[in-house]
């Protein structure tokens, strides 16, 4: 494999490139977990609020007097509708936590997807990195073993430092995939 600074910078643009375009997606779904989550607190709340009525409200005898809040009046209304009521709304309560808890899954497996994908974007380009590395490796052996008919001493001295300069992005390639 031959060194290609050109080639390099391209492809080292173009997987930066690529992992924020994943990272931008992780924080996207990120960001509307957190919304689901709020709104399953808020459910849960509502849910615990009317179980406590519900318990109180089987309790009252079934010619006892209920009163509902309209507005800012109070009407009076039957046992078994207020009954219906109140279940009617802990069963919307269940229905829409079940429809928030699959939305979190859903979300979760997509979170771990877009994980996975950017891990295995870190991989290739390490890869890549290690690749290039172990080229100009070789050019600078070649180099310094006299080989110089197609190397400049000024070509020369830019592949040592370009390999300098990969070997520290390996390293903090490596103490990033470790976070």
């Amino acid at each position: 494999m031959s060194f290609n600074q050109e080639k390099v910078q391209q492809e080292v643009v173009r997987f930066q490139k690529e992992i924020d375009e994943e990272v931008k997606g992780l924080q996207a779904i990120q960001k509307e977990m957190q919304g689901y989550g709020q709104s399953r607190q808020k459910l849960v709340e509502q849910e615990t609020e009317s179980s406590l009525v519900k318990t109180q409200f089987d309790k009252l005898e079934s010619d006892a007097k209920v009163y509902k809040l309209v507005g800012n009046i109070l009407v009076n209304q039957s046992h078994d509708e207020s009954n219906q009521t109140i279940q009617k709304r802990l069963d919307y309560i269940k229905n829409e936590l079940q429809r928030i808890e699959g939305l979190i899954k859903e979300g979760e497996n997509k979170a771990l997807q877009k994980r996975e994908k950017i891990q295995k974007i870190q991989e290739t380009y390490y890869r890549f990195m290690q690749a290039q590395q172990q080229a100009m490796q070789e050019a600078v052996k070649k180099a310094q073993e006299g080989d110089t008919s197609q190397l400049s001493p000024e070509q020369l001295q830019v592949l040592q430092q370009q390999m300098a300069q990969m070997q520290l992005n390996n390293i903090n390639q490596q103490q990033q995939q470790k976070k």
